[in-house]
């Protein structure tokens, strides 16, 4: 979940650029020890949460009256990390853990491209790349959960409809 604010100055006729600010909420489950009832260390369900302020800023160019192209970057900056490790899902009378986690930046970026049909149809298609970590977590009753990144991209298909 991401909420945005931001100003959009014109830069020429057909070009727009909008620096902005956010507030953001990332929510996570990994593994599911119930589940797999032979399972070892490795599948002990775990709950990551982590707010973050985004900084970005998107650029909107269009090109003629039906194509337009966009690009969108953006530095989130996690605070109060943490992560639930459900230890007593896996091994009945064990303590479940809380850990803080190191605060990192991630990283994300995307290139909407839209086509209108009609006034009233379109397409949107928009390649996006995320980079996201977390530091080594704080040590609690001798565990500690290690640093982690993650590379992400991917690529929506969207139709638009005017009304």
């Amino acid at each position: 979940m991401e909420a945005n604010i931001g100003y959009s100055i014109p830069i020429g006729k057909d070009f727009l650029l909008t620096p902005y600010l956010g507030y953001g909420y990332q929510y996570w489950e990994r593994g599911d020890s119930r589940v797999i009832p032979e399972a070892v260390t490795d599948w002990i369900e775990r709950v990551y949460k982590w707010p973050y302020i985004p900084v970005g800023i998107k650029a909107d160019y269009n090109i003629t009256e039906k194509l337009n192209i966009a690009t969108s970057a953006a530095a989130n900056f996690m605070f109060l990390g943490e992560v639930n490790a459900y230890y007593s899902n896996l091994y009945a009378g064990s303590p479940d853990i809380k850990f803080t986690l190191g605060n990192r930046i991630r990283f994300y970026a995307e290139i909407p491209v839209t086509y209108k049909f009609t006034n009233n149809l379109g397409i949107a298609v928009t390649p996006w790349y995320e980079y996201s970590s977390f530091g080594e977590s704080s040590v609690e009753s001798g565990i500690t959960e290690p640093s982690s990144k993650t590379n992400k991209y991917g690529v929506n298909i969207g139709v638009l409809f005017s009304f």
